[in-house]
């Protein structure tokens, strides 16, 4: 009786020493879970800088979001890259946090990869978002506390034509691909066009920020700065709006396109916002 109670005891003594992991692989699978985390948080403020802006990072503050088909294919083999990374990160022994932070991660990619098979980027604009909104949306969010605020801002300005270039290309695989919105809705996207890029020059939604500058901006550079008045000046600085939005109007199927042949409702296709979803690693 005595042994069987040795033993009983001894097994008692050793289990949690078998059950638990080694603290050294613990501490070093949670680093690599935060580490990943960190990595992707990167990824998303990079891809996505008008996002990192709002959030006051100022690294991106030149550029804009690249929306491609080289760059949303690319987006998407990035996603799968993650998610194989981040399932393969063992979260046995973790805080509930930590475990949270991984599974909503994994979620979150295998829910954007679920998702591209909508083909939503081929249908970027309606009469509620798209860049012919969102561009002249996004300046009231910049700021404007310094010279490199405005050289930041003009850069992005100059870049806006290939962002609307890319665009037109997606609709254009879109209407290949019969995922549209109806034409009475585009009809709107053409008018709201039309209204900014119709505008006087200096009452454009782009113009506000040079209307006014901040008493630390020396005259030098407000001079340098200032919006050009004359139409062709203006035109290389005040993006494009859609090409010709009167002729693009009539590209335009006269009814909504029929469903894929797949059966998925053309307007079903989640709308991707410009910021990632992903949540910033745990502090």
């Amino acid at each position: 009786m005595r042994a069987v109670l040795l033993f009983v005891l001894l097994l008692t003594l050793l289990l949690p020493a078998v059950a638990a992991p080694p603290a050294t692989d613990l501490e070093a699978r949670r680093k690599a879970l935060n580490d990943l985390l960190g990595e992707q948080w990167e990824y998303t403020l990079k891809t996505n800088p008008e996002y990192a802006t709002i959030l006051g990072d100022k690294r991106y503050n030149d550029q804009l979001a690249d929306v491609s088909l080289k760059f949303v294919l690319a987006d998407l083999e990035m996603s799968r890259k993650f998610l194989a990374r981040f399932e393969a990160i063992d979260t046995a022994g973790f805080p509930e946090q930590e475990k949270l932070s991984k599974a909503l991660m994994v979620r979150d990619l295998k829910q954007q990869l679920d998702f591209a098979v909508f083909k939503e980027w081929e249908m970027p604009v309606n009469q509620m978002g798209g860049p012919h909104l969102g561009m002249p949306q996004l300046v009231a969010l910049l700021p404007f506390t310094n010279v490199k605020d405005y050289e930041d801002y003009i850069s992005r300005l100059r870049r806006f034509s290939k962002v609307l270039d890319d665009t037109m290309d997606n609709m254009r695989r879109g209407m290949a691909d019969h995922l549209m919105p109806p034409r009475f809705l585009l009809e709107k996207v053409v008018t709201q066009s039309e209204n900014i890029v119709t505008a006087d020059v200096a009452k454009s939604p782009f113009a506000q920020p040079l209307a006014k500058f901040p008493d630390s901006i020396s005259e030098a550079d407000r001079k340098r700065l200032q919006m050009p008045r004359s139409p062709p000046s203006a035109n290389q600085l005040i993006p494009h709006t859609l090409s010709s939005p009167s002729s693009s109007a009539k590209t335009m199927p006269q009814k909504a396109a029929p469903r894929p042949a797949s059966g998925l409702c053309p307007m079903a296709a989640p709308t991707m916002q410009p910021e990632s979803s992903a949540a910033p690693p745990p502090i």
